[in-house]
């Protein structure tokens, strides 16, 4: 039976996309002070790297799954030798 899904797609996940932005524009200011704060810029890398993977994890989430019809055919085991013979000559 074929089985079709829908994906999550850039469209579902707009909002965590801006909080990334606003992420990146916050470690943007941390890394143009003079004195830098390594430990800040760390923690603001990670909360980057977090964001990211929550964005990479909503793009595989499956929201709906639509069955269709049946879409393998058996065939009998003969059939199949039959045609193996053939090309083997």
């Amino acid at each position: 039976m074929a089985h079709y899904a829908f994906l999550n797609n850039n469209a579902t996940t707009e909002t965590l996309r801006e909080e990334l932005n606003v992420l990146y524009a916050e470690l943007s200011t941390l890394n143009s002070e003079e004195e830098k704060d390594e430990a800040a810029i760390e923690a603001k890398q990670a909360e980057i790297d977090a964001k990211q993977q929550e964005i990479d994890n909503a793009l595989c989430v499956v929201t709906g799954v639509i069955t269709g019809v049946l879409e393998t055919y058996e065939k009998a085991a003969r059939n199949s030798r039959a045609r193996i013979r053939r090309f083997r000559r």
